[in-house]
């Protein structure tokens, strides 16, 4: 309960039920003393270590009268005690939160989606898995009147212990003992103990027990990989069965026992027993027995059967066998258009270079001068030779590093596109060849032959396969 304490008819002292603050309230600016409410200060026992600068407080109540056209009663502090701070409890944070989600709701539609659990938790030599922040003591307090408000410590209370793989580090200066992965891994919850372990051995399909897989290691899935699943690691994935349609895989290398009827990405191997209705993507080789209907790129590609599929190399293509309709051609092509506009664009610079160099020539004929007393005044600061002349020599020095650096950047260039297609067998009408952004329409069957890029024509040309 409040307490008040009447100072004169118009102004009163008042505290509050918890004796942390005394407040003043006025209903009569001219009846404020400053002088008698000190008195009544002190005499109600409110220690003056608490008690605020009173000018400033009636000056603070001065000015609030004058902002409002009805400001009374006015109220403001005039004593403020310290209110006690009690000690939090130890408290468990995890940067990697151990537990599998139901789904995940798509922000667009606000539907679930039940493939998306995050079962599998993949850390990191030297990631942090969790801290626990030690407990805090408390800092007692005091009301106006000086008396101790007490205030209790707060309690230590967890049992986690680090097990195999992780380290337990204890942070005095932040007041807290980190969990720390000392392998790359899969974190494990034991009950209270954390495990990182290498290995990740999913026995059986990829599906709605497992969800969507991602992992930094090595895969190993015993089954299929389902319609609409995925599975990701920056290790080899082996997959012993099918890759369903909408299924899809990504992994450094991937291998699948059986069949892919889904997607495929990888940065440097992919070997397929066969592809149908299948994407595969690969920044190396690619080797699949059967392919049909599907798109493949990759440095080098290999295939032995091919149906109406696209196929796109940055190095080189052996097929053994391709078979292609009217209506669904198969198109085996090497490099991008890309390749050769960028030899085309340097190409063009490299003759505007040449040119600007001519006219550079011309200019500095018109002098008259000869070529070594201008050479001399290169370095001479009180040549007879004009300043602007020198100026344009300098100027075309400049211009034949950047020719002959262009001239290197087209000879690089040429010299890592020699994509070739290598048919091995035969390869039927209405297929498609693109070599540098040139395509070719055979009309008729080939067979055991190699197809390239002739870059003096700009064509494609083919010679028997040796």
């Amino acid at each position: 309960m409040t307490r008040s304490i009447a100072i004169n008819p118009w102004v009163s002292l008042e505290i509050s039920s918890d004796q942390l603050e005394a407040y003043l309230i006025v209903w009569s600016l001219e009846h404020v003393d400053e002088r008698h409410i000190s008195e009544v200060i002190r005499d109600a026992g409110i220690e003056e270590q608490y008690v605020k600068n009173l000018p400033s407080v009636l000056q603070q109540l001065i000015d609030e009268a004058s902002k409002k056209r009805s400001a009374f009663p006015l109220r403001a502090t005039v004593a403020q005690g310290v209110t006690a701070r009690h000690g939090i409890d130890e408290q468990i944070n995890f940067f990697i939160n151990p537990n599998p989600s139901p789904g995940t709701i798509n922000s667009t539609s606000g539907q679930i989606d039940y493939r998306e659990r995050d079962l599998i938790k993949q850390v990191c030599l030297n990631e942090s898995i969790l801290e626990i922040v030690w407990a805090t003591a408390g800092v007692s307090g005091a009301n106006i009147f000086g008396q101790t408000l007490p205030a209790r410590d707060g309690l230590n209370t967890s049992k986690i212990i680090a097990g195999d793989g992780v380290e337990a580090i204890k942070e005095p200066y932040l007041r807290r003992t980190r969990f720390v992965a000392k392998q790359d891994g899969v974190l494990l919850v034991n009950r209270r103990e954390i495990v990182v372990s290498k290995e990740l051995n999913i026995r059986g399909d990829v599906d709605y027990s497992t969800g969507n897989v991602s992992f930094d290691g090595t895969i190993l899935v015993s089954g299929n990989i389902l319609s609409g699943f995925r599975v990701l690691a920056t290790g080899h994935v082996y997959v012993a069965g099918y890759l369903e349609s909408r299924s899809e895989v990504i992994g450094h290398s991937v291998t699948v026992g059986k069949g892919c009827y889904g997607r495929i990405k990888s940065k440097r191997h992919v070997q397929v027993d066969f592809a149908e209705n299948a994407q595969i993507q690969s920044q190396g080789t690619v080797t699949i027995g059967s392919l049909s209907r599907s798109w493949v790129s990759g440095r080098d590609i290999m295939v032995k059967n091919v149906t109406s599929s696209n196929i796109s190399a940055f190095n080189d293509i052996h097929v053994e066998e391709v078979k292609s309709s009217t209506n669904m051609p198969t198109f085996m092509i090497t490099h991008s258009p890309g390749a050769l506009e960028a030899i085309n664009q340097f190409r063009a610079q490299h003759s505007n270079v040449i040119f600007e160099i001519s006219q550079v020539e011309e200019y500095v004929a018109n002098f008259g001068i000869q070529r070594q007393e201008i050479e001399r005044a290169l370095g001479n600061k009180n040549s007879s030779v004009p300043p602007e002349l020198i100026s344009k020599i300098r100027h075309k020095r400049n211009l034949e590093g950047l020719a002959q650096r262009l001239q290197n950047a087209v000879e690089h260039l040429l010299l890592h596109t020699h994509g070739t297609v290598s048919v091995l067998d035969y390869c039927e009408p209405d297929t498609v060849i693109g070599l540098y952004g040139v395509e070719k329409y055979l009309m008729q069957q080939m067979r055991r032959c190699i197809f390239y890029y002739d870059h003096n024509h700009s064509t494609i040309k083919s010679k028997e396969w040796m």
